[in-house]
């Protein structure tokens, strides 16, 4: 057995497994913690929450975006305002593209005054 472990041990060494692919939610947990640490509140389920993941925060706000799931909401505290759209994607996938559907799907029908795409 013990001599079975270390045969295993040793093809390992010598063939490292590849490490599967980052996805877009490695770029969100950066995210969240980013806007925790600068104060925002992202617990949806408490009442002073002011940033919304992958939905608006009022039903009036998710009908403008036509069933779009836009990846971050933030709001002004205490308020229904949107002021900003967060779009992230997967480490390494070009941001262009994701700015323009940050502006033109979500910002512009909330009109939120600003959106920005991380990867």
């Amino acid at each position: 057995m013990v001599a079975r472990k270390m045969k295993v041990v040793a093809k390992l060494k010598a063939n490292p497994p590849k490490l599967t692919t980052l996805k877009e939610s490695a770029t969100r947990k950066k995210i969240d913690a980013i806007l925790t640490n600068l104060g925002w509140k992202p617990d949806e389920a408490h009442p002073s929450c002011n940033v919304y993941t992958e939905r608006c925060k009022t039903q009036t706000q998710q009908i403008l975006l036509a069933g779009l799931e836009p990846d971050y909401v933030l709001y002004e505290t205490d308020s229904d305002t949107p002021i900003a759209i967060i779009e992230t994607k997967k480490p390494g996938e070009p941001l262009k593209k994701a700015l323009a559907k940050a502006k033109k799907a979500y910002a512009r029908p909330l009109a939120a005054r600003g959106a920005s795409a991380d990867s």
